[in-house]
């Protein structure tokens, strides 16, 4: 990496990242939960190696604090990484019991010795189940038994052409649905919903009889997941009720797709995808029919379907939810954010997290190496400035020469006397943002330019 790199010259912060990942840490993920238990001070090696790893891919300068790499990184510490990994792997073990490995999760009775040696793992992997409230079930993985698909002629995710005034999209969605009425008696409409917080919901409506069916599902299940299990449940219920000929309406085209040809090899829930083509699988092509249609296109029903996947969202599941190994990764995803979250607000004591928040990917900027450098040491808060160099013992006092205060990032960008002129600048430019922040001065396009600009022409050193 540093071969490749430099501060003005080099492979951007995306490449270096490419490179970490797949020659560093690739290397250190590889069976990791096998010394995830070793001491701190061997674990503590390894940090250091994804540290300065981090600061050649970002350009920072040594000094620079753990957390602020690792969230303008997108990474997790190596610590929690594990302990997903761990997860991950015991989810496998767990549906593959031919795999030696999978006693890891027995307990082992010593007869003779009349006791009972509890498995470690078990109890992590319980615990996960329990905190994330999933129920776990077996399941086999299914696969195609020919090439080609016996469910093409059930399935229609064409596009319809909606193209011209609301008029006469109102039209064309109007004939649409009057042929589908045509030819069967019910139609049901689908959707899924995920809100902000991760929180995802399914729903069904049915017209006929003003049926309406919600569910709230786990957190961290995605919308592909709500829209599959909104068809799924709706399958199940007709079926039930010997509902046919039936047609069932749902605007996720890449859901219907994978339904369409059984790709199995494509989804990240295939026992899911399974189960519904089992159940469409008894019925011809003129009893049963899923069609596509591009969501929030003047069909009342499936406006009140989306309505209601949205309520279903904002209830929590009240009893455990019966997932397979493929999908509860969904929820491990999650639950891992949510924990490297925890750990980011206790003890906030780097400076960079009184500025900013938990990045939620790698922040990229497109624009020349020695830039991408200027603007990371900026955001990373650790520079050439006094008193960023007096933090690694490189300046006797720290304090700005010309302010006799200490001389960091924020008073270089906000207070200085010297960079007033700077401010004056960016305010002009902006007259409509009348409070900046250190943040909002490094996420603003135009003030980010000026500041670079600056910089530059001052040749000052960052």
């Amino acid at each position: 990496m540093r071969a490749v790199s430099g501060t003005n010259w080099g492979g951007n912060k995306k490449s270096l990242m490419t490179i970490y990942k797949s020659f560093i840490l690739s290397r250190l993920d590889y069976c990791n939960f096998i010394y995830s238990n070793c001491a701190k001070s061997i674990l503590s090696k390894l940090d250091t190696i994804q540290y300065k790893a981090l600061l050649i891919a970002s350009g920072a300068l040594i000094g620079t604090s753990m957390k602020a790499l690792l969230s303008e990184c997108g990474e997790y510490p190596l610590s929690i990484r594990r302990e997903k990994l761990l997860i991950s792997y015991l989810l496998k073990l767990t549906n593959n019991k031919n795999n030696l490995a999978s006693t890891v999760l027995d307990d082992i009775k010593y007869f003779q010795l009349e006791t009972t040696s509890i498995s470690k793992y078990n109890i992590v992997f319980k615990n996960f189940l329990e905190k994330v409230n999933i129920n776990l079930v077996k399941n086999s993985i299914p696969f195609n038994n020919s090439p080609w698909s016996p469910d093409s002629d059930k399935v229609d995710n064409l596009p319809i052409d909606l193209l011209g005034n609301e008029f006469v999209n109102k039209n064309r969605v109007e004939s649409v649905m009057t042929d589908l009425s045509n030819l069967y008696e019910s139609i049901f409409f689908v959707d899924g919903s995920v809100l902000e917080n991760s929180q995802p919901g399914a729903a069904i409506f049915f017209p006929k009889l003003d049926l309406k069916l919600i569910f709230s599902l786990p957190k961290g299940l995605t919308i592909y997941y709500a829209e599959m299990y909104a068809i799924l449940q709706a399958l199940l219920f007709i079926k039930s009720h010997q509902i046919k000929p039936f047609c069932i309406i749902s605007d996720s085209n890449h859901v219907l797709s994978h339904i369409k040809y059984h790709e199995f090899n494509k989804t990240h829930y295939p026992v899911l995808l399974s189960q519904i083509i089992v159940i469409l699988n008894e019925y011809d092509y003129k009893e049963a029919h899923l069609k596509w249609m591009p969501g929030h296109c003047s069909i009342q029903f499936a406006d009140k379907a989306d309505k209601l996947a949205k309520l279903a969202a904002h209830i929590l599941p009240s009893e455990e939810f019966r997932l397979s190994n493929d999908e509860a990764e969904a929820s491990l995803e999650l639950w891992i954010k949510e924990k490297w979250s925890k750990e980011w607000e206790v003890g906030k004591i780097c400076q960079y997290q009184k500025f900013f928040n938990l990045q939620k990917s790698s922040t990229e900027i497109k624009t020349s190496r020695k830039i991408e450098c200027i603007i990371n040491r900026l955001r990373l808060m650790q520079a050439k400035l006094n008193g960023c160099l007096f933090k690694t013992g490189k300046h006797i006092d720290g304090k700005c020469i010309q302010c006799n205060v200490k001389e960091d990032c924020p008073h270089f960008l906000l207070y200085c006397i010297n960079t007033e002129n700077l401010r004056k600048e960016i305010q002009s430019k902006n007259p409509l943002i009348s409070h900046w922040t250190y943040e909002k001065l490094l996420t603003n396009q135009s003030s980010t330019k000026l500041i670079i600009e600056y910089i530059l022409k001052n040749n000052i050193q960052i």
